[in-house]
């Protein structure tokens, strides 16, 4: 039996099992009511009758909404490109209208919702999606542009307001005595693939019997009318707010509150409450990285199927299968483990979707690290196992969170983010597996960050102190600790004027740290700029030496003492239950270390080898590192290390920077063979290509860590600049010290940015990166003017980002500062230099920098 046939058998086993546990369930439940008495009995029937109806009501609807959106998916695409032979950018052009349409009307369309109906929004999507297929029939571009308008439009409506009305409805009926929404969540999504598989294969076989691919299109216009007709006939109408009519006078919430609460908007709402800013990043990194894996997915399986030197087509029909059934195990799971008591083993919904996010995020990073065919189509089963419980969960959790009367309104507005991150993806879209790999490194990195934020906010965010805790009186043998450990650490704003000083460290510190930073690139790639080895040497060296001492002293202990076992965040609910600062700084360091490694398996897959290795004797004799003398203007061949720290000699610094100006000569110098180093053509010599192979192989390993290594650095600088804008009796001897600070951070990150052969083709790089850290600590400075007088550093909130923030960029610091600049650099060397004075000097610097930075620790 074939591979992915075989997938199919066990994954349809699976399924069979989970579907006879769930049976065996539910005769047990109602053999425990059977012995019961008979007025419970009644009681029981009574509400499963009243759950039956309701089911019957909604799930029909809902089937055939969703199926409708089946049948004309995967022929989309193939009408424009094929059937209309329009080119790939109008395509992409389309596609992306119909994207930004869904992100714009998401951000009214809920709101309009709540307060016309949800019903009628229903019924108006019915229509929207049917003109939206009628479009396909035409040939005009303009009226194409409309139908994907009127399908973004469409989408959006059908991810907000059809679940609105059932949870709304759901609430008002009371029918939470009788059941569960998460059942019926789960019942749902397991429908949802049935579906998908069933409308997959009717799609093609209509299509093949008219022989023509619009046909789908017509039959979910046939969906879409009969639940229209549904809709009318058996929904009743439900509206935003309605929960709260007819309530007991104990339920309402007082004159003043239901005010402010009419004129809220959608985005007030989510401002107001850090749960819904977990939810809305949670949904916008996981459905967002499904879209884009929907994008790559059969480019990445297709590749693992060549490596394996298959020759045969693969077989899409049962991937897709294959890839449904998974879902629908997810989603079955998701029904029969909610149903379980709780216990050890039975975790929360918010707990449930934050594990389900961490294994998402490794389903992305293994087929960047392998390309082996079972791994990769086995991560990608298990990621659709996650979204089968993905679905239910974030359905579960936004019935609790969110409240029937605004529920469409921001079901809406949490889909922005989604579409513009989409939209992002697919702007940014190239041929190519390096770009496939990225996609999947950044997905992966996006999908463990909206875990960690799940947890940190779905659970209590907010410390609760004892309703008994007298600050003036406390016994310290029956007080909470946590309550008095937060009550000494609550902090207040603390600003006390000098707008004037802290205006100017604005312009001081953009102007010294820019200073900094350019140092060294302009001296390494100017050529009119000449500077003595040992200045650059020490630019770079004791540059290395800061961002060791930040990781440790800046970022390390201040993350600490924010979120620490110790703390008034370690000590409060879920923070409590494990010591997360090490945590996320190990998560930083291993995701920093998987970033570097999938570097090097792309420039070992792309170039043949990662690095130039070398002959034995060629490491122990006098070749690597050698002082001796290179003529003037002559480069001569480079291996990745020495492009990589060859400029601890003079003569490795003098051959780099020919090479790098012999690659950026117009192309006629090099095919006449002509040298502007040398007047006499017999003795010319040029950058072979196997040197400008070489460089370009030592970018692409440099360039990841290095950016990784900028934005950890970034991450500090925003901390550092809201904290320099807001606070107050500190900010006299916080303002020089940071000057200082940013200045040597800067001197860094320009020496390491200088050592990076960039290609012609990204010049402007540099310059770029350089332009961006001088003016993000003045950015931040200006973001904490403004909220100077609200602002509160010493917040539970403010000390949660904070410290996660900095816990990530010192793992990032760790890793980049001990491997990348030390390691490299100074252990597994084979070009390092052989001269005893100037490794001496590469070492002092290294200290150097690092106990300056240490030392600034003390006062920031």
């Amino acid at each position: 039996m074939a591979f992915y046939e075989y997938n199919l058998v066990v994954f349809v086993l699976f399924n069979s099992c989970l579907v006879y546990l769930e049976h065996r369930r539910r005769r047990r439940a109602a053999k425990k009511h059977n012995a019961d008495d008979e007025a419970a009995r009644a009681s029981i029937t009574a509400g499963e009758a009243v759950i039956w109806q309701f089911k019957k009501k909604f799930l029909p609807v809902y089937l055939l909404v969703f199926g409708a959106d089946w049948l004309q998916g995967p022929f989309i695409y193939p009408v424009y490109k094929d059937q209309k032979g329009l080119a790939e950018e109008t395509v992409a052009q389309l596609f992306m209208t119909g994207f930004m349409a869904a992100a714009i009307s998401a951000s009214f369309v809920g709101s309009l919702a709540d307060r016309y109906g949800r019903r009628a929004a229903c019924l108006f999507f019915c229509v929207a999606y049917s003109l939206s297929c009628c479009t396909i029939l035409f040939d005009s571009i303009f009226i194409l542009f409309i139908g994907r308008i009127l399908g973004g439009l469409s989408t959006t409506l059908m991810y907000s307001v059809f679940e609105s009305w059932m949870v709304t409805e759901f609430h008002r009926q009371h029918l939470e005595e009788a059941g569960s929404l998460s059942d019926i969540f789960g019942i749902m999504t397991t429908l949802n693939g049935v579906v998908a598989i069933l409308a997959g294969l009717f799609a093609q076989e209509l299509a093949d019997f008219l022989k023509t691919q619009t046909a789908p299109f017509m039959a979910a216009i046939v969906l879409l009318l009969l639940a229209f007709s549904s809709i009318s006939r058996r929904w009743n109408e439900n509206y935003g707010d309605s929960a709260h009519k007819g309530a007991s006078s104990v339920e309402l919430l007082d004159e003043k509150e239901d005010e402010e609460k009419e004129h809220k908007n959608g985005f007030q709402y989510i401002l107001a409450d850090k749960r819904l800013w977990a939810l809305c990043l949670a949904s916008s990194c996981f459905e967002g990285s499904m879209y884009l894996w929907i994008f790559f997915k059969f480019p990445a399986l297709k590749l693992s199927h060549e490596e394996a030197g298959l020759g045969q087509e693969l077989p899409f029909g049962i991937i897709f299968a294959v890839l449904m059934c998974a879902m629908m195990l997810g989603s079955m799971f998701f029904t029969y483990y909610s149903s379980l008591r709780s216990s050890r083993w039975v975790v929360s919904s918010s707990k449930l979707l934050i594990v389900t996010l961490f294994v998402a995020s490794g389903c992305f990073i293994v087929p960047v690290l392998t390309h082996n065919k079972a791994a990769t189509f086995w991560c990608f089963c298990i990621f659709e196992v996650c979204c089968g419980v993905y679905f239910p969960s974030i359905a579960h959790l936004k019935e609790k969170i969110i409240e029937d009367g605004v529920r469409a309104k921001i079901y809406g507005i949490l889909r922005i983010p989604l579409n513009i991150f989409v939209v992002l993806g697919l702007v940014l879209t190239k041929d190519g597996l390096r770009h496939r790999e990225n996609v999947f490194i950044i997905c992966s990195g996006a999908l463990a960050a909206a875990a960690a934020t799940m947890d940190a906010f779905i659970a209590e965010y907010k410390p609760k102190m004892s309703a008994d805790f007298d600050p003036s009186s406390v016994d310290l043998d029956t007080a909470d600790p946590a309550a008095i450990i937060c009550y000494l650490n609550q902090g207040a704003n603390d600003y006390n004027g000098q707008l004037g000083a802290r205006i100017s460290a604005l312009f001081v510190i953009l102007i010294v740290s820019s200073a900094a930073t350019f140092f060294p690139v302009v001296a390494a790639r100017v050529r009119w700029v000449r500077i003595n080895i040992y200045v650059y040497l020490f630019a770079r060296y004791f540059g290395a030496g800061v961002i060791i001492a930040t990781a440790f002293i800046h970022l390390l202990d201040p993350a600490y003492s924010e979120i620490g076992p110790q703390t008034c965040v370690g000590m409060t609910g879920h923070w409590a239950d494990y010591s997360w600062c090490p945590a996320i700084v190990l998560m930083s360091v291993t995701m920093v270390f998987l970033m570097d490694f999938a570097a090097e398996r792309y420039v070992d897959h792309k170039y043949g080898f990662a690095h130039n290795h070398q002959n034995v004797e060629d490491i122990i004799t006098d070749h690597p590192g050698q002082d001796d003398e290179v003529p003037a203007g002559r480069p001569r061949s480079l291996t990745h290390n020495q492009l990589h720290s060859g400029d601890q000699d003079d003569a490795m610094h003098a051959a780099i920077s020919a090479a790098q100006t012999q690659k950026d000569l117009p192309s006629s110098s090099k095919k006449d063979g002509s040298d502007p180093y040398n007047s006499d053509p017999e003795k010319s010599t040029t950058v072979t290509p196997s040197d400008a192979e070489l460089e370009e192989r030592s970018f692409q390993q440099q360039i990841a860590a290095f950016l990784i290594l900028e934005f950890g650095v970034i991450f500090h600088s925003v901390i550092i600049g809201l904290n320099l804008g807001t606070t107050g009796s500190e900010f006299s001897t916080l303002y020089p010290v940071l000057v200082f600070h940013q200045s040597f951070e800067g001197l860094g990150i320009g020496a390491r940015m200088s050592a990076i052969p960039f290609p012609k083709r990204l010049r402007w790089l540099p310059w770029f990166l350089c332009t961006g850290y001088g003016l993000t600590t003045p950015i931040a400075i200006a973001i904490g003017l403004g909220l100077r007088t609200t602002y509160n550093p010493g917040s539970f909130t403010a000390n949660v980002v904070s410290g996660v923030l900095d816990a990530i960029s010192a793992g990032i610091l760790i890793y980049t500062g001990l491997v990348e600049l030390l390691a490299r650099d100074f252990l597994f060397n084979p070009e390092l230099t052989r001269s005893s004075k100037r490794l001496t000097f590469m070492v002092v610097c290294v200290l150097l920098g690092a106990g300056v930075m240490a030392l600034l620790g003390k006062w920031a």
